[in-house]
C-alpha cells in the first residue's frame, strides 16, 4: 500500500506554488489532504474538493485556482498515488489494476479514518466541490450535510444531463451515437437500444459496487442516483449553444470555454514569420 501524503500548496503572487510533502506510512488511508491557504484571505468561504486524476484534474485545477485567487480557502483530497498515465502497456495495466483494487479500498479507508473524518467535520466547510465521475465527494457531502457542487460533463453513470434532467430519447441523442435531434424511426430505435444497454451496464457493474457503502454510512433510504440528483449546483462543462435542444434544470450552469484565456503576444520570431 502506498504511503499517504499530506500535500500543502501555498500560492505566491505570480500564481506559482511551492509544495511540501509529508509522507505518513503508519496510517492506512489512501487519500492525502492538501490545503491551499493565504494569510491575506478574509471573508472567504471554505471549500472541500474531491477531484479525479488525469484530464479531469486539469479542469478542476482551473476552478481551484480561480477560487483561491478570489480569497477562498480550498482543501483538496487526492490519492497519494495519483499521477499521469503512461502510454506503454505496463503503464495502462497499472492504471487499470489501481482502478479495480484501489476503488473499494480508498473509499473504505476514507470513512474508517476517524482522524481525517473528524478533521473534516471540525473544519466546518461551506460546501463540497467534486467530480461526479467518482461518488466519494457526493457521499461525503451528504454524510456531513454540506451543499454539493458538481464540476461535470460525465458522471460515474453516464452523461450529466441524463442524470438530472428529463431526456426524451425521441430527440435527445445519446452521446457517442453520432445521431442528431432529427432522427428517423430506426435511429430512434437505435438510440433507445444504446440507452438501455448503457443503463444495464450501470445497474450491473456500477450501482452494486457502491450500494453497500451508501447503506452503511448514509442509511437504507438513500440510493445511488438520488444522491447525485440532490446536488445543489451542476457546473456543466459544455456550451449550451453547441448542444442539441434538450430539457435542462435551473441549477445547471453552463460554463463551456471556462479554460479560455486572453491571447498572449507572439514571440518576435513568429511575428517575423507571419
Amino acid at each position: 500500500m502506498p504511503a499517504i501524503a499530506k500535500q500543502q500548496k501555498e500560492f505566491t503572487g505570480n500564481g506559482q506554488s511551492t509544495e511540501s510533502i509529508l509522507a505518513n506510512s503508519d496510517t492506512g488511508i489512501l487519500y492525502g489532504i492538501g490545503s491551499i491557504s493565504d494569510t491575506a484571505m478574509v471573508c472567504g468561504g471554505k471549500v472541500l474538493v474531491f477531484p479525479m486524476d488525469g484530464s479531469h484534474w486539469v479542469n478542476m485545477n482551473v476552478i481551484i485556482e480561480a477560487l483561491h485567487s478570489r480569497g477562498h480557502q480550498v482543501s483538496v483530497v487526492r490519492s497519494s498515488i495519483c499521477g499521469p498515465v503512461t502510454g506503454d502497456p505496463e503503464g495502462r495495466k497499472v492504471f487499470v489494476d489501481t482502478l479495480q483494487t484501489g476503488k473499494g479500498t480508498s473509499r473504505k479507508m476514507l470513512f474508517e479514518n476517524k482522524e481525517l473524518m473528524q478533521s473534516i467535520q471540525n473544519a466546518k466547510y461551506d460546501l463540497v466541490l467534486t467530480d461526479p465521475m467518482s461518488p466519494i465527494g457526493a457521499i461525503v457531502a451528504h454524510y456531513f450535510g454540506l451543499p454539493l457542487v458538481f464540476n461535470v460533463r460525465w458522471t460515474s453513470h453516464g452523461e450529466g444531463h441524463f442524470a438530472i434532467a428529463p431526456s426524451p430519447l425521441s430527440y435527445v441523442p445519446l452521446t457517442g451515437t453520432e445521431l442528431s435531434d432529427k432522427m428517423s424511426f430506426f435511429e430512434r430505435m437505435f438510440n433507445v437500444f444504446m440507452f438501455s444497454f448503457w443503463e444495464y451496464q450501470i445497474a450491473k457493474y456500477v450501482l452494486p459496487s457502491y450500494a453497500g457503502m451508501i447503506e452503511k454510512y448514509l442509511g437504507p433510504d438513500i440510493d445511488y442516483k438520488s444522491l447525485f440528483q440532490a446536488a445543489d449546483l451542476w457546473l456543466m462543462r459544455v456550451d449550451f449553444v453547441f448542444e442539441f435542444p434538450r430539457p435542462t434544470m435551473p441549477n445547471v450552469i453552463y460554463m463551456g470555454g471556462f479554460q479560455c484565456k486572453p491571447s498572449k503576444p507572439l514571440p518576435q520570431h513568429l511575428e517575423d514569420f507571419v
